[in-house]
């Protein structure tokens, strides 16, 4: 049975936690905005909320988070903050109902969103996690498969991430990435248009397993994948261009690499 295209909003959320074990550390704080299906904010306010945590279990996080928990001002925050872990997830699940009526039908998304839904499927978090589909959206998932299969040039003009560490603007620029993927490789969501029968026929392949002709330039198969390849990567770039994506962090990961795609981070 072909696949029906879907209409359901998209839950994007970003956690910040005292550490990955999930036996022992908890979620300091988080980030909810909800999209609907064409990447659309549906309240730019979002839901945000700082988790209380005392002085003993703060003490007790790895170098990395103390550090980069103390920058951000984080660490300060669940100090003072009032809320709980129940208070919380009870406020999260009243705002993604509030979008999403339907239970089962919105999806978790976000950058390597399985890891902030390993915490989240948790008590108190688990009623959240039950209310939304099983499936997640993963755009860092999609920006792999771009980094192997995607044209070099889209590549180079993919989003930069400040790496702030802050669920806010993290959950932010995981949103901005997926439409720049959209934009990129699913246009808009529309099917592309079938080619004109006169178009088509402007270029003829023979079928030979050995060669074949594109006009009337004898090339290999490879050739003719590099030469249609080419024409339709400079035409995305060029529209993405068009839409204000410049050259950003992409591009500074192939140069670091030598255009090595599979070594850009």
């Amino acid at each position: 049975m072909p696949e029906s295209r879907s209409k359901h909003p998209l839950v994007w959320i970003d956690c910040e936690m005292t550490g990955l074990d999930l036996s022992k550390d908890t979620v300091m704080s988080l980030c909810c905005f909800i999209t609907d299906a064409q990447l659309n904010i549906l309240d730019d306010q979002g839901y945000e909320a700082v988790i209380h945590h005392s002085k003993e279990q703060l003490d007790a996080m790895g170098e990395w988070c103390t550090n980069q928990h103390g920058k951000t001002g984080l660490t300060a925050q669940c100090l003072e903050s009032e809320k709980t872990a129940e208070t919380v997830a009870t406020e999260l699940l009243e705002y993604i109902q509030k979008y999403c009526p339907e239970r089962k039908k919105a999806l978790l998304a976000g950058n390597t969103v399985h890891a902030d839904r390993a915490f989240l499927v948790q008590q108190p978090y688990t009623p959240v996690m039950k209310w939304l589909h099983h499936r997640i959206l993963d755009v860092s998932a999609i920006k792999e498969a771009a980094k192997r299969w995607a044209p070099v040039e889209v590549i180079k003009k993919s989003p930069g991430k400040a790496g702030k560490h802050e669920a806010r603007a993290d959950i932010l620029e995981s949103i901005a990435e997926a439409r720049y993927y959209q934009k990129a490789f699913f246009q808009n969501g529309t099917v592309p248009k079938e080619e004109p029968e006169a178009e088509a026929e402007t270029a003829e392949v023979d079928g030979d397993a050995h060669g074949s002709i594109i006009g009337d330039k004898d090339v290999k198969p490879r050739e003719i994948t590099q030469e249609v390849g080419a024409g339709e990567a400079q035409t995305t770039v060029q529209s993405l261009e068009a839409e204000g994506f410049g050259a950003t962090s992409g591009q500074q990961d192939l140069d670091r690499n030598g255009g090595n795609r599979d070594l850009a981070s």
